[in-house]
């Protein structure tokens, strides 16, 4: 079986889904068009896009994205499947030119439709559509699936705990939650650690708990991070109700969880002793208990079931492949 996915992955995270599928003995390419990022040979091609993009809605960026794709899709050879993520940022001409090259073509959503309305645009392309979003799969009859779990499964990191909490994020919408949350903290004596990756260099906190990079970390980086907390903060994004990497990495981890998504209630791994949901965050208030108590071992066969491999078992199809 020959199946290659197609990804903007600027974080990392789909690299798993390959590595998961070699594991499986399965030929596998990756085409990851975060590689293919447009450099400006000059000022003056920097100006020049903005007239292009303002006169002529044309855009280098896209020009030269399509063009490195359009080179990658030649060369591959007929697939059985491939996989799409964040095909919003690709025009149909090099989606269309993707489904000539396999037997099905397939996307994941990792970001709700009201969030992010231009993943509808030439969403009928695809043979099969699946979306952590339950509202989107409702509404348009897509397959559920959520995020993943891409680690191995590992509780030993609980034993030695530097911060109470700690929470990775990119500085958008959210900023006003950090604030919140720096000052409950802060006020309840609780430590912790929030790192913030930003594309301006005049983002800037006040506050030596709370760090601002601006390269992104690895993955492995995040994750050494991560496995000195006791708690995992994850905070949610405006208009969207699928679950993060952070619930995901709590769980692998068995760390407990401070979230303000209020849907996590309706998963099977959910215990109160656990994940605490926050309901206001104009009134942030948490039992002095989550933070003294240990966090309750979830069964591994429901872990298991949320885990890379398994994943790509559901989405394409491989339990009945094998």
């Amino acid at each position: 079986m020959k199946i290659t996915v197609v990804s903007l992955d600027n974080w990392g995270f789909n690299n798993y889904i390959v590595e998961a599928l070699k594991a499986k003995g399965i030929e596998t390419t990756s085409i990851n068009f975060d590689d293919f990022k447009y450099q400006y040979p000059t000022v003056f091609h920097k100006v020049l896009n903005f007239f292009l993009k303002n006169v002529s809605k044309h855009n280098l960026k896209e020009i030269h994205l399509k063009h490195q794709l359009n080179k990658r899709i030649k060369k591959l050879p007929q697939q059985d499947k491939i996989l799409v993520i964040k095909s919003d940022f690709l025009n149909e001409s090099i989606l269309r030119e993707l489904k000539a090259k396999t037997n099905e073509l397939v996307t994941f959503l990792n970001d709700s439709l009201s969030r992010c309305p231009k993943m509808k645009k030439n969403i009928d392309l695809f043979d099969q559509v699946f979306s952590f979003e339950n509202k989107d799969c409702k509404n348009y009859g897509f397959k559920k699936i959520n995020n993943f779990i891409y680690t191995e499964i590992d509780f030993s990191t609980n034993n030695s705990a530097k911060y109470e909490v700690f929470n990775i994020s990119s500085i958008d919408k959210r900023k006003k939650s950090v604030v919140l949350f720096s000052n409950y903290f802060n006020l309840k004596n609780i430590s912790y650690k929030i790192i913030l990756y930003s594309t301006k260099p005049t983002d800037y906190f006040n506050n030596t708990k709370i760090d601002i990079i601006y390269k992104p970390y690895t993955i492995l980086e995040m994750l050494d991070y991560l496995k000195q907390c006791k708690i995992v903060l994850d905070l949610q994004r405006p208009k969207q109700q699928g679950l993060s990497f952070r619930v995901f990495e709590s769980l692998a981890y068995g760390k407990k969880l401070i979230t303000i998504n209020r849907d996590i209630v309706n998963y099977d791994f959910y215990k109160p002793e656990n994940i605490h949901v926050i309901k206001d965050m104009n009134n942030i208030s948490i039992p002095d208990s989550f933070f003294k108590t240990e966090a309750v071992k979830i069964d591994k066969n429901t872990l298991e079931k949320y885990h890379i491999s398994e994943w790509v078992n559901s989405v394409f199809n491989l339990n009945n492949k094998q």
